[in-house]
């Protein structure tokens, strides 16, 4: 985990991604709710530095799900579902243009 604080504190391009890969590492080794709380607080610092990072929308849908909180995990999977259909919109048309 120390990989992850390091990349906290060094990197400003990629504060969004190190907030949320460190929230991530957190959620995968929680032995307790407390634990998947605070990977709660990293992957909402991810989503203030970037809105539009679908994985921590994703994740914050799952560990609220697994805490038993289903409307704040309902809430970030519809969000994760925008995000995914945003970025469909956005490259798609590029996607079919390179096909031809």
């Amino acid at each position: 985990m120390d990989q992850f604080e390091q990349a906290i504190e060094r990197s400003s391009d990629s504060l969004a991604e190190a907030q949320y890969g460190y929230g991530d590492v957190l959620y995968k080794t929680a032995a307790s709710n407390s634990d998947i709380e605070t990977s709660i607080v990293h992957f909402r610092r991810a989503l203030e530095l970037n809105p539009d990072l679908f994985e921590a929308d994703h994740a914050l849908a799952s560990a609220y799900a697994e805490l038993g909180q289903t409307d704040r995990a309902l809430y970030y999977q519809q969000r994760a579902n925008s995000v995914a259909e945003k970025m469909r919109s956005t490259f798609a048309p590029h996607a079919e243009g390179s096909l031809n």
